[in-house]
């Protein structure tokens, strides 16, 4: 069987629905000085035992939010947000080529960690662009106040500001043509 070429890039993410077999696999190859973390606790080598025996099912991983594997402080593996985020570093591509031969895993190309950018969802930019509207209206009634002494002029200048960035900002969440996913989506 001939190798498939991949473009080069710096992490793979690799999709699997048999997450315990190919974190087993991970582990195991990586095990050698390298140091794990699971939900904010870290293992070492001298863990393999547990994790292996103990966490390394599908349940434990499935109920697992942050999981890393690191070696000489760089992070080789891991996910966020639950295993279906997982990734691999491009250091590991002997080990990712044989888990995609073996059909444990599918590999999906990421952006290098320096170029993600996320989308706001629709109904989130909606919602902040509705909060910014409340303070731009709570600043006009605020700079009209400024009128009934004299005196504040720093008050008038804070409120006019305020609104100004806030009526702007709200503006700019309402007519930008970069939104995120739907609900529909």
């Amino acid at each position: 069987m001939t190798p498939v070429s991949y473009p080069a890039m710096e992490t793979f993410g690799l999709k699997t629905t048999r997450y315990s077999v190919v974190l087993r696999r991970l582990i195991e190859a990586c095990a050698h000085g390298a140091e794990f973390r699971i939900d904010r606790r870290r293992f070492t080598e001298d863990d393999l035992p547990w994790l292996l025996g103990q966490w390394c099912t599908n349940k434990n991983v499935k109920a697992t939010r942050d999981f890393e594997i690191r070696r000489q402080g760089a992070a080789i593996a891991g996910f966020h947000d639950g295993p279906s985020e997982l990734w691999v570093a491009a250091s590991e591509r002997p080990l990712v080529d044989q888990l995609i031969s073996e059909k444990l895993a599918r590999m999906n190309a990421l952006p290098s960690p320096g170029r993600i950018t996320s989308r706001m969802p629709r109904f989130a930019k909606l919602l902040l662009a509705v909060v910014l509207l409340a303070v731009a209206g709570f600043c006009v009634f605020g700079f009209l106040a400024t009128y009934e002494s004299p005196g504040f002029a720093v008050w008038r200048v804070s409120y006019a500001a305020v609104g100004l960035v806030a009526l702007l900002g709200a503006g700019g969440l309402i007519f930008s043509s970069r939104g995120g996913p739907s609900r529909r989506n």
